[in-house]
């Protein structure tokens, strides 16, 4: 997903527990085949609580500053604010779902147990 605004990166980056953001140039010839290939990894992870953005470094130059992108494309992954892990060069699949499954918390399903006493 393109991203649209500076704001939104930060509210995402914020909200979810795991966000990858992939950082092109117009020009790249590869821009749409590496948005696929994040979000297919994405797809293959399955978890709300990840999500990814695609930022053109043209239109966010003050992204490209504050996180020191030196060139494109780029992978940053996030958990909440925090860098986790950084590819300059496109990562094997099997690689950059590892780093994405271990930022992710387990589910706390307590609650459950809560709920099911209620429906007793």
């Amino acid at each position: 997903m393109q991203l649209s605004s500076m704001r939104e990166l930060d509210e995402i980056l914020e909200e979810c527990m795991v966000t990858v953001v992939l950082f092109v140039t117009a020009g790249f010839p590869q821009k749409v085949q590496f948005s696929y290939y994040v979000e297919s990894v994405l797809d293959e992870i399955a978890d709300p609580r990840t999500n990814v953005r695609v930022v053109d470094v043209g239109k966010f130059s003050s992204l490209v500053r504050r996180y020191a992108i030196t060139q494109t494309p780029t992978i940053i992954v996030f958990k909440f604010k925090e860098e986790v892990k950084r590819y300059t060069v496109k990562p094997w699949r099997k690689k950059i779902i590892e780093v994405i499954r271990s930022h992710l918390e387990p589910f706390d399903l307590s609650f459950l147990r809560n709920l099911a006493g209620r429906w007793n």
